[in-house]
């Protein structure tokens, strides 16, 4: 007897859905008040969230409908804060990392008036205060007391979505008001590693830069009067992580580390090459100018493919990587708080051989300014970086760090293209490091249309670093015939390609401090250079110039400004040599050799008048207010940087 069953057997689906997708689409597709069910949210928080499937579903949402208000996102924000404040496992969590991907998708969505249309759309226009400070208020407990570390950091990654993605709009007013600054310091004295800083660090330069130049901005103050010594030591060892991962992203392309004595190394240079180890040779190649160009440059290719950004320059998104947005973070503590300034450029206390937070970040500004002229974003934080240098070296003790003698360190430095500097045999002061990148900046970024503020901002510290050098009469090891070389050879370009450069903003500018630099090195280099050679060489550099001076003077006409009293101390060295040289029958330096050159310096200096300009060293103090283009320039940057962050950290 044949017995058929009653049951009917369906066809296998292609795949599963998980549950939170039908979830998902509950919400934002088939439209009706099963999510106003109490029981209908507690599920989704209790289920892991599927970000990348929630994120493709705000993706086909537009603009218009949600502004229509048919979708409940309002229910959504509301419901997610709800379960994070109220602080269980795991429902807290996932209402965080929903929150996320939530705020940022929806945030980057382009409104016809993003500030009250973002605001509408999250808490709607009649309750929109009170839910917004809700907002503000739990993310700043969950900050400071969430119930674990990582709580914490989910917590301030929802901030900096909301943050970044509403930026300059009434959004980010909220979290003005709810002041995070404690919680986030207490973050950063609590991360248990150093990469651990960088989420609330940049966070906390958002706020702090948030129409700061319209308004006093209470993170401003909070910075300025933070006294907290070892916090301050912790938030400069988390930047000088970041410095470290954004220097690191140059060397994945060509790792140029100098070739050091090995084994294989002595054993082929003395002819025994055949009992070296096979295929022991850098695993990064050097690369020609074009191969360098087109690596850096494909940083963000894929990135900004999947996130069909059009329309704009592939320049824009190549290195420096976006850890490079801490770079705001310590400019604004270096700007407001001398304690951290010293931190920064000092090791601890009691291990005064240790690495300082400074290292890394000396180590990253070489890779940057070297590469400052490939892109806009390289040559607004090469801008950044320079400021904190020259903030480093107008504070007395940080600047005594940086060139104590007995404050020695190894710093890795650009070696990825000629031409190249000699490669550090042993520990140097701080301060020579820093010449040798500022040396590096000049030489590598020469071209007919030069970013004239780049030079001048490399100049502006270099002018410090000379003047608290001879004022403390430290006389460091450096090879000061690069730096007097790498002077000059500026001097002669910027005479050369004067029809061009002479036409942009700050030309003269350049101009006068350059030659106020040259005059300084000239006048007062006796108190601070290491030997008579150094000293010697700069007076031959001079004089080698031969009319150089009197046309680069004439061109940029220096003799009608202030500067005019530094271009005499030029000129009239030159002249007090040259006439010598006629004395010797009109012989051409260049074919003197080296003993009779420094015997004809030696007696040149003796008879020189070398007088001492009163004033020749002095300059003023950082003013931000002048550079307040630059800074909103480089927070425009930084929130892009951190909504980039945040969209790979989703992907």
């Amino acid at each position: 007897m044949d017995l058929q069953s009653p049951l009917t057997q369906q066809s296998r689906p292609e795949y599963f859905k998980p549950k939170v997708v039908g979830l998902y689409e509950e919400i934002f597709h088939v439209r009706k008040s099963a999510t106003k069910r109490k029981r209908f949210w507690q599920p989704l928080f209790l289920l892991r969230p599927d970000q990348q499937a929630l994120k493709s579903i705000l993706l086909e949402i537009s603009a218009d409908e949600l502004l229509r208000g048919h979708l409940p996102t309002q229910d959504l924000f509301i419901q997610a804060t709800n379960y994070v404040r109220n602080g269980e496992k795991p429902t807290d969590e996932n209402a965080l990392d929903t929150l996320i991907v939530f705020l940022e998708n929806i945030l980057s969505k382009r409104y016809p008036n993003p500030s009250s249309d973002s605001v509408n759309v999250l808490a709607g226009l009649e309750d929109a205060d009170g839910i917004l400070s809700d907002f503000a208020t739990t993310l700043e407990a969950s900050i400071k007391d969430g119930r674990t570390l990582d709580i914490r950091e989910r917590a301030v990654q929802a901030v900096t979505a909301a943050v970044a993605g509403a930026y300059q709009t009434v959004l980010v007013s909220y979290f003005i008001n709810e002041d995070l600054f404690a919680a986030l310091m207490k973050l950063v004295q609590d991360a248990g590693e150093p990469n651990g800083v960088f989420a609330p660090g940049a966070l906390l330069t958002l706020l702090a830069n948030y129409n700061k130049f319209e308004f006093r901005n209470p993170y401003q103050i909070h910075i300025e009067e933070y006294t907290n010594e070892a916090v301050l030591r912790k938030a400069g060892e988390g930047m000088s992580s970041a410095c470290n991962s954004a220097r690191n992203a140059y060397v994945d392309i060509q790792d140029d580390i100098p070739e050091g004595w090995d084994l294989n190394g002595t054993l082929s240079w003395v002819g025994l090459g055949r009992f070296t180890k096979k295929g022991s040779s850098a695993q990064h190649p050097a690369l020609n100018e074009d191969d360098l160009k087109v690596a850096l440059t494909m940083q963000y290719a894929s990135f900004v493919e999947m996130h069909q950004l059009k329309g704009g320059n592939a320049d824009t998104w190549c290195r420096p990587t976006s850890e490079a947005a801490i770079l705001l973070s310590v400019y604004d503590f270096a700007n407001a708080n001398q304690a951290f300034r010293l931190c920064f450029s000092s090791p601890p206390s009691d291990q005064p051989k240790q690495a300082a937070p400074v290292d890394e970040f000396l180590s990253f500004g070489s890779y940057l300014t070297q590469n400052a002229y490939r892109s806009y974003r390289a040559v607004v934080y090469s801008l950044v970086w320079l400021l904190i240098t020259r903030l480093l070296l107008e504070d007395i003790a940080a600047a005594h760090c940086l060139c104590n003698g007995e404050m020695v360190t190894k710093v890795r430095l650009c070696r990825q293209r000629q031409p190249l500097l000699p490669a550090a045999t042993s520990d140097r002061t701080r301060v020579a490091i820093l010449l040798d990148v500022f040396v590096d900046g000049i030489n590598h970024n020469l071209k007919r249309h030069i970013e004239v503020d780049f030079y001048i901002m490399i100049l502006e510290p270099m002018f410090r670093a000379f003047s608290y050098l001879r004022e403390s009469r430290a006389r460091i090891v450096y090879h000061w015939s690069e730096l007097w070389k790498s002077l000059i050879g500026l001097l002669r370009f910027l005479t050369t390609y004067a029809n061009n450069i002479g036409l942009l903003p700050g030309a003269e500018r350049l101009a006068d401090q350059l030659v106020g630099i040259l005059a300084l090195a000239l006048t007062t280099g006796g108190s601070f250079l290491i030997d008579e050679k150094s000293y010697n060489d700069l007076f031959y550099k001079i004089i080698e110039s031969g009319d150089l001076l009197v046309k680069f003077r004439d061109t940029y006409g220096i003799s009608k400004r202030n500067a005019a009293a530094n271009m005499e101390v030029l000129i009239s060295v030159l002249g007090h040599y040259q006439a010598l040289l006629e004395e010797k029958k009109g012989r051409n330096p260049k074919h003197l050799g080296t003993r009779e050159i420094n015997k004809l310096i030696k007696e040149g200096f003796d008879s020189l008048s070398l007088q001492t300009r009163e004033g020749l060293d002095q300059w003023s103090r950082y003013r931000e207010p002048e550079y307040k283009n630059l800074i909103k320039k480089v927070t425009r940057m930084v929130v892009q940087d951190m909504k980039t962050l945040m969209a790979e950290r989703t992907a």
